[in-house]
């Protein structure tokens, strides 16, 4: 397995880590339907941002990783959430309301 690029966090004067400051690195998106449904690619970066076009619910972990509507992290539509995978390398994605579609935008940030 290759190893994960870190963040790289710019140090203010005194001494607190800057925040905001990553860069995009790669974008990937999951279409949401019926079900869990997650991303393809492993994660290459430990930081990734979430942005979903429904109210959906994520699950962080591995290649076999569904989301559960009522039991995983909610992310309403539209807003964006940084997420910390760690060493992770899937994010399964789930519409809230059974019966909607929509897409799961995923940067990940370095």
């Amino acid at each position: 397995m290759a190893v994960k690029e870190r963040p790289n966090l710019i140090i203010a004067t005194q001494g607190d880590a800057v925040q905001n400051i990553l860069k995009l690195s790669v974008a990937q998106r999951i279409t949401m339907n019926a079900g869990s449904n997650r991303n393809a690619t492993d994660f290459t970066s430990m930081i990734v941002e979430a942005t979903p076009t429904v109210d959906c619910v994520v699950k962080i972990g591995d290649s076999t990783v569904v989301a559960k509507s009522g039991e995983d992290f909610f992310i309403p539509a539209y807003a964006t959430k940084a997420l910390n995978v760690g060493e992770n390398t899937r994010i399964a994605a789930q519409p809230y309301i059974s019966g909607e579609t929509g897409t799961l935008f995923i940067s990940e940030m370095a």
